[in-house]
């Protein structure tokens, strides 16, 4: 059994419908495959024949992560995020709607996987200078990303999470 995903077109709106435990032939719904789940937030619905991608809030589109970022598995996300860029898809329906309310884009997702190796890069400079937690916290930017939605307020969720990769291994 497997979920089963509605898109229905009303002019340039989408309404998303998970049905529940349903599969047809007409419309099938997939799982997207990932290596290991980089959050608790992570279900990827891909539905083939439209060339939809649901992302519920795994995939902020134009926004950072945030409070998100607490209880994920930054590498595995990083890696999830590699793997949803191989589906072929053409339109991202994000868990929360992207700044203007539009869909987001094969670019929008590379987009947040160079945001995480940025934040990923700067932080493990920090960690090796014996920043983490607090100066990496107050000091760190990441001046490309801040036309972001949330950038102010989840940027320091960002840095303490991967202040625990590189500076506490975890």
């Amino acid at each position: 059994m497997s979920l089963h995903l509605h898109a229905i077109m009303r002019s340039a709106l989408i309404t998303i419908v998970l049905v529940g435990l349903v599969w047809t032939p007409t419309r099938p719904a997939q799982t997207a495959a990932q290596p290991a789940p980089p959050t608790f937030s992570s279900l990827v619905m891909w539905l083939p024949r439209e060339k939809i991608l649901f992302a519920v809030d795994f995939i902020p589109v134009a926004s950072v992560p945030g409070r998100g970022m607490i209880d994920s598995y930054p590498l595995q996300w990083e890696a999830s995020l590699k793997e949803v860029l191989a589906i072929d898809w053409e339109r991202l329906i994000p868990g929360h709607p992207a700044p203007g309310g539009r869909l987001g884009t094969k670019q929008d997702v590379q987009n947040l996987l160079t945001f995480l190796q940025d934040a990923s890069a700067a932080v493990k400079t920090a960690a090796r200078e014996g920043k983490c937690w607090e100066p990496a916290e107050k000091e760190l930017t990441l001046r490309t990303y801040e036309s972001w939605a949330g950038y102010a307020q989840g940027l320091p969720f960002v840095l303490r999470r991967y202040c625990g990769l590189w500076g506490r291994g975890t």
